[in-house]
């Protein structure tokens, strides 16, 4: 390969890892305005928590259901280690933020962080989740 096929296909890779990140961030932009705008509260149940490969993140799988139809969501839960997790949050009820307008936008609520991303405090009910909460760890939407 010579030097100016080299920088070209460069510029290639790198104008297209651009153009992915912004279309990444427009997308979840328009996901949480979205929930912001058309929102609804429902009662969900993780019925999965999983752990990505080399990574401290956990993630539960939910189900919620929506006038009536069951839908299926994923979220990672930061700030709560996988065995913790896995030992005291599966199978248990979390609000569920839906998107009246597309159901397919929808967010548990399970940590404080969660919480605060809306301008809410944090409910009473899910007081006993900060027993294994950690600031520390970074939360993502």
């Amino acid at each position: 390969m010579t030097k100016r096929n080299k920088i070209i296909f460069r510029s290639i890779v790198i104008t297209s890892i651009v153009i992915f990140i912004v279309i990444v961030i427009i997308r979840k932009r328009e996901f949480v305005s979205h929930l912001k705008a058309n929102y609804t509260i429902v009662t969900g149940k993780i019925t999965l928590i999983e752990v990505q490969h080399k990574s401290a993140n956990c993630y539960a799988n939910y189900d919620f259901y929506f006038k009536n139809k069951l839908y299926h969501g994923y979220r990672g839960i930061d700030g709560i280690t996988y065995s913790d997790a896995l030992n005291y949050f599966n199978n248990k009820c979390f609000p569920v933020l839906v998107d009246t307008l597309k159901p397919e936008y929808n967010a548990i609520m399970v940590t404080p962080d969660h919480f605060d991303k809306m301008n809410w405090v944090y409910p009473d009910s899910l007081g006993w989740v900060k027993k294994y909460y950690t600031k520390d760890f970074y939360a993502y939407w």
